[in-house]
């Protein structure tokens, strides 16, 4: 009996540590357990961190994304009214190509006018000089005819009607002349004028051509901006597209951050279920134990003869 009761208090023995280390194994495993799962929820936190900055970054980007839709909208608005604009332009270069035509043809036709004032007044002048001769030959025709006496007098009436037609001829080249005079000195204001408008329209010309050339240039830089602010405009999309494929996989993350935490969760209440049984299993084997020794004190008194 003693020997059985020995191998008992042995396995006893044996059964109690053993417990004590599954308990102390089943704690460690606890501890751990425990400290995995509130890594996994800080990490499912730093995750849904994450996602909600990467969500205003996203609000951002679209809002990026729409500002350079409004930019693209207005460069296309002023690409338009430069197009129009070079229509203006081509439009006045032509209309000013047929003024300057116009304006040669009055240059000439003023230099036409003065030639021809200017053979009036030649013409003028040469009459002046007949009429003036033909008064001087009148009035030597009236002195013959006075010396004629009777038979002069009829050349007498014809020679005085002669110096008056003479004299009439005479003031009338003087209107003519003063009026050709006067047509000249308009002709040459004119010329003047037509001068002016000519180096006017030369200036004119010469505006619109740089005017011409400014418009060119602006819209070969605003063609090479819409180029950029395109490829931005695409760069942004793609931007946006990837930063949808970011969250996406950080709320995965998340998501499998909190089914690997509520995992650990689980098997940390498995460890504690079986931490309280490993417990209550020690408390029988110390009563176990504590019964053996009862068990072997009672039985030392007895003496077997």
């Amino acid at each position: 009996m003693n020997h059985s009761i020995g191998i008992l208090k042995t396995s006893t023995s044996e059964l109690e540590n053993s417990t004590q280390q599954t308990s102390t194994t089943i704690a460690e495993t606890t501890t751990t357990a425990f400290e995995i799962s509130r890594a996994m929820e800080s990490q499912a936190n730093d995750t849904e961190a994450i996602v909600d900055k990467f969500m205003n970054v996203g609000n951002k980007i679209e809002n990026v994304n729409e500002m350079s839709q409004s930019v693209m909208l207005k460069a296309d608005e002023i690409t338009d009214a430069f197009k129009n604009n070079h229509e203006v332009i081509d439009a006045l270069i032509a209309v000013n190509g047929q003024n300057e035509i116009e304006v040669g043809n009055i240059s000439k036709i003023t230099v036409q006018l003065a030639e021809s004032s200017s053979g009036i007044h030649q013409i003028t002048g040469t009459i002046a000089e007949i009429a003036n001769q033909t008064k001087l030959l009148a009035l030597n025709a009236s002195i013959e005819a006075a010396r004629a006496g009777e038979q002069g007098r009829g050349f007498a009436v014809v020679a005085s009607e002669i110096r008056k037609l003479a004299e009439q001829t005479t003031a009338q080249s003087e209107d003519i002349n003063r009026i050709v005079m006067q047509t000249i000195n308009h002709v040459e204001q004119n010329n003047r004028s037509v001068q002016a408008i000519e180096e006017i329209a030369e200036q004119h010309k010469s505006s619109v051509s740089q005017t011409k050339e400014t418009f060119n240039f602006v819209t070969e830089n605003m063609n090479e901006m819409m180029s950029q602010v395109q490829a931005i405009a695409t760069e942004i999309q793609s931007i946006e597209r990837d930063k949808d494929d970011v969250i996406g996989a950080a709320q995965n993350l998340s998501a499998s951050g909190e089914e690997v935490s509520a995992s650990v969760e689980e098997v940390t209440a498995t460890m504690q279920e079986q931490s309280g049984m490993t417990e209550h299993l020690a408390d029988m084997v110390q009563r176990i134990d504590g019964l053996t020794k009862q068990l072997a004190e009672e039985s030392s008194r007895f003496k077997i003869k």
